[in-house]
């Protein structure tokens, strides 16, 4: 049973997964994951962001999905 449980722990946050090796002072050689995929995901959506915000994705399609306060009411 105690070989299962280790099978399905994890945890997608860094700080609940730092805490238990502290308190064990064990650092498993995968430990880096942990710390290295949110830093890479918050990069990547940043980069993304810029792309976006480069092309002016939001210019592309005028009209399209902003309405005006005025025109929104008159539209209903």
């Amino acid at each position: 049973m105690s070989e299962a449980k280790h099978a399905i722990e994890g945890s997608l946050n860094p700080a609940r997964s730092f805490g238990p090796c502290v308190v064990l002072r064990s650092f498993p050689g995968y430990h880096w994951i942990y710390w290295l995929g949110p830093f890479l995901g918050a990069l990547l959506a940043v980069l993304f962001y810029r792309l976006i915000k480069v092309l002016e994705f939001e210019t592309a399609n005028p009209g399209r999905e902003y309405y005006p306060p005025a025109k929104a009411l008159e539209r209903s």
